[in-house]
């Protein structure tokens, strides 16, 4: 069924999209601006302006320029590792239960409840899936690091408390 005015959206092909995207690249490392980059090529290929920004915007997030938003939704098979995570973390010492009981049920349940508030969290603090947890191990690991490295310096140099001793 069409709509009364017609179809007008177009299907482009994965090939031109990502021309497009290289392009948009180009232009921006040639100029070395990012403003009217995307309409100059758009209105060159004859595309939607702002379908080839959003080409750009995409790549940019898949190829780790610039950070994702949120998570995958939870059945996407993109969520797996993400799922599995959290089933190590949260459930780590409980008995798994047998597929189809209550158990599993209320287990699956809390998964997508933490799985949500994973989201939720990744959403507001615009940090990619997967470097979420690496990052935070990162973060707690060099302040560890850091703060040994403090107390051991002040406890060779004689500070008591970051306290000058006279």
């Amino acid at each position: 069924m069409s709509s009364p005015k017609g179809s007008s959206q177009r299907r482009y092909q994965p090939a031109e999209k990502e021309n497009a995207v290289r392009l948009v690249r180009l232009r921006r490392e040639e100029t070395g601006e990012s403003h009217g980059s995307v309409k100059a090529v758009a209105q060159q290929l004859g595309f939607g302006v702002e379908s080839v920004r959003a080409w750009v915007k995409q790549a940019d997030v898949d190829d780790g320029v610039k950070p994702g938003k949120g998570l995958p939704r939870f059945n996407d098979p993109r969520a797996g590792d993400i799922i599995a995570w959290l089933q190590r973390t949260a459930f780590a010492s409980v008995r798994k239960p047998r597929n189809g009981s209550r158990g599993a049920m209320l287990q699956n349940l809390e998964l997508r409840d933490r799985y949500q508030g994973l989201s939720w969290h990744v959403r507001h603090f615009g940090t990619k899936a997967n470097p979420f947890v690496t990052r935070t191990h990162e973060a707690v690991a060099g302040t560890v690091v850091a703060a040994l490295k403090a107390a051991a310096i002040n406890a060779l140099s004689g500070n008591n408390g970051g306290t000058a001793t006279a």
